[in-house]
């Protein structure tokens, strides 16, 4: 990889930027079979009992990225404009001789991303701000590997997205507070769409297709503030979030106006800091996530004879965990102790139990047959010791 950038004072209140960055990568993915030695007994197996090659993929990828900026101070200070722009490039080429003939291979490129920020001080302590830019995300691997159905350079867009906020922050004596609105765009989203789901990957006949469908429209605002003193911090954030799918995406199952899986609609966080002396600091913190959609909608019964045809939209439930922490330093006057720090952290302190995420690659299985969340983890013990001789 490179990066190579230059920056420079082009005349009063302009700063000019313009740098790139590269990166070429080769990696392999294989996925070999082999014969349990005792299957009712454990899963050890003898290597020399291959009978089956599944995957031998071999990926070659090149990324570029070119970048301009200027950012320009106005009125003594009092506006600072950033305008800007990137530009990516994306290319692959993919092969695995056990799965096809040849090679498989894209290229992609964003065109011109154009980047826009403004703040403005209304006083020594008051400012506004707001910033727009476009976005480019890179082709998945997914879309043109063993089992999909398509060729990606033919028809498949890059995913992008369109980010606006604005805002409002206050700063004061150790006191601040932030009030932050945003609007966020997610375009050309790339959606699995029917193949043979139910084919044998042995006779490599389990197919998969994508297609550019749909989006994502996520608005929201986030509030934050915090309060300091010589002997204590306290810091508090909230935000509200409404992550909706744009469009109808059949085969998922997805209709327009869909929350988002795995999108709380509203989280907080609260952290009270306390500082006794030079060498003690002690914390304790609590977390709150908002129920969140764990399917796209509802759900066909296909098992429970005589249950309901369909089932209803599941949710993950909401839910606060507590943590504590507690850092010290001694201060000994002793140069082989100096930056010593000795730190305790408990996370989950009440040994919630939660559901801490959905399992993205399973949101088009029926969840009635198949895992579908991550547990979240348990009360947690951490301890660290860490110093400078």
């Amino acid at each position: 990889g490179a990066l190579p950038g230059v920056s420079s004072t082009i005349a009063d209140g302009h700063r000019l930027r313009v740098g790139g960055w590269s990166e070429h990568t080769r990696r392999n993915k294989i996925r070999n079979w082999f014969g349990a030695s005792e299957p009712a007994v454990g899963s050890a197996y003898d290597e020399s009992d291959l009978y089956s090659i599944t995957q031998d993929r071999h990926y070659t990828q090149n990324t570029a990225m070119a970048y301009v900026q200027d950012k320009m101070t106005l009125l003594d200070g009092r506006i600072e404009l950033d305008v800007g722009a990137t530009y990516q490039r994306f290319r692959a080429s993919y092969n695995s001789a056990v799965e096809f003939a040849g090679e498989r291979s894209l290229e992609v490129s964003s065109g011109v991303l154009p980047k826009l920020a403004a703040l403005y001080r209304i006083s020594d302590e008051l400012e506004v701000f707001a910033s727009g830019s476009k976005n480019f995300s890179a082709i998945p691997d997914s879309v043109f590997e063993g089992t999909a159905a398509i060729d990606a350079s033919k028809g498949i867009e890059p995913e992008t997205s369109l980010n606006k906020d604005i805002g409002l922050r206050w700063q004061r004596d150790g006191a601040g507070f932030a009030i932050t609105a945003y609007d966020i765009d997610f375009r050309d989203r790339i959606s699995t769409q029917n193949g043979n789901p139910n084919g044998d990957i042995f006779e490599r006949d389990a197919t998969t297709s994508f297609i550019n469908q749909g989006g994502i429209n996520s608005r929201g605002v986030e509030l934050s503030g915090r309060l300091a003193g010589p002997r204590y911090e306290l810091y508090a954030n909230y935000a509200h979030n409404r992550a909706k799918y744009a469009d109808d995406t059949p085969f998922e199952g997805i209709r327009a106006g869909d929350p988002v899986l795995g999108a709380a609609r509203n989280s907080a966080f609260v952290e009270a800091v306390f500082k006794p002396t030079a060498s003690w600091r002690l914390a304790a913190n609590a977390k709150y996530t908002g129920e969140a959609a764990g399917t796209y909608g509802e759900v066909r019964n296909t098992l429970n004879n005589g249950g309901p045809a369909f089932y209803p939209r599941e949710y993950m439930p909401a839910y606060t965990l507590v943590g504590l922490s507690a850092r010290y330093r001694p201060q000994l006057g002793l140069a082989w102790l100096r930056d010593a720090e000795l730190s305790v952290n408990v996370d989950n302190l009440f040994d919630k139990r939660y559901l801490g995420g959905v399992g993205m690659e399973l949101t088009t299985s029926n969840p009635l047959t198949s895992g579908r969340y991550f547990l979240g983890s348990p009360r947690a013990l951490f301890m660290s010791l860490r110093g400078r001789f």
